[in-house]
């Protein structure tokens, strides 16, 4: 898994038998219940958008149910090597976890915008704005950011300062 490449928020896959892509853009997903579509890239819009629209589309088909989303990188870190996700483009992607450890630092968050239930954080120091698939509360005024060979990464939102750590990824 190379975190450089994929786009969060991300999805979690579970309890599946196999994922076949279709060439006109149709994944479908098979599990021991049958088999769902869960994307269709022939569809317009990103990822959310053609999940809304597959009902539509295949109405007599079985739509495969994202029920675990996962918004930022610490979030990612409870689950399991070889854990498989879908990321906010429609790329499948198998969760590695990592044997190095990175540096964590608090930084200050100085803007938020907010749009529907997207928040775009700005923060000291770091040029590039973070995009979170939530809303974000008045009390969140510090962002923990790891710092990889890929670019910062969000790691956390916090109300508090803290020193910086390591951790893996």
């Amino acid at each position: 898994m190379d975190i450089a490449n994929i786009t969060f928020p991300l999805y979690k896959l579970r309890s599946y038998i196999n994922i076949e892509r279709n060439p006109l853009g149709v994944v479908k997903v098979t599990t021991i219940k049958g088999i769902y579509i869960l994307d269709d890239h022939g569809i317009e819009g990103n990822f959310e958008t053609r999940r809304t629209k597959l009902q539509l589309a295949y109405p007599t088909k079985k739509i495969y149910k994202l029920k675990e989303r996962v918004l930022y990188l610490r979030q990612l870190f409870k689950y399991k090597s070889g854990t498989t996700f879908i990321d906010i483009t429609g790329k499948i992607v198998k969760y590695k976890k990592s044997s190095k450890l990175y540096t964590v630092k608090s930084m200050e968050i100085h803007r938020k915008k907010t749009m529907h239930n997207w928040t775009i954080l700005y923060c000291t120091k770091i040029e590039i704005p973070f995009l979170i698939g939530k809303a974000v509360t008045y009390e969140t005024k510090y962002a923990s950011i790891m710092y990889t060979e890929w670019g910062p990464f969000l790691y956390d939102l916090t109300s508090e300062r803290h020193e910086p750590y390591k951790r893996k990824i």
